[in-house]
């Protein structure tokens, strides 16, 4: 009841079930509106994947193209970019997170 909800909707914003997972704390709606903006900016899938994804053949079952396309995604991975930098690994939190929220948007 105290998640924020879509303005006349009755369930709460998936956005503010995310942050309460997250944080263990209430969002606000302008919280959940600003985690609705980052993610509405990196809904995009790279060409590559798409592609890949129009080329399977129709009976190709959906959680097969899911998980394919998951992998095909590590050439946005921040991750693997400062992995492959040397970055130290108290580090790693933060760019795993990043992808997180990258992957979560799409």
């Amino acid at each position: 009841e105290l998640l924020p909800k879509a303005e006349g909707g009755e369930e709460p914003l998936p956005e503010g079930i995310f942050w309460l997972l997250m944080t263990g704390e209430i969002p606000t709606k302008a919280q959940v509106d600003s985690l609705s903006r980052e993610w509405a900016a990196h809904a995009d899938l790279p060409q590559h994947v798409v592609q890949m994804l129009n080329n399977f053949p129709e009976t190709m079952h959906p959680m097969s193209q899911f998980s394919a396309a998951i992998t095909a995604m590590n050439t946005e991975s921040q991750f693997a970019k400062a992995y492959a930098q040397g970055v130290h690994k108290a580090k790693h939190w933060e760019y795993t997170f990043e992808d997180t929220m990258e992957l979560t948007a799409k």
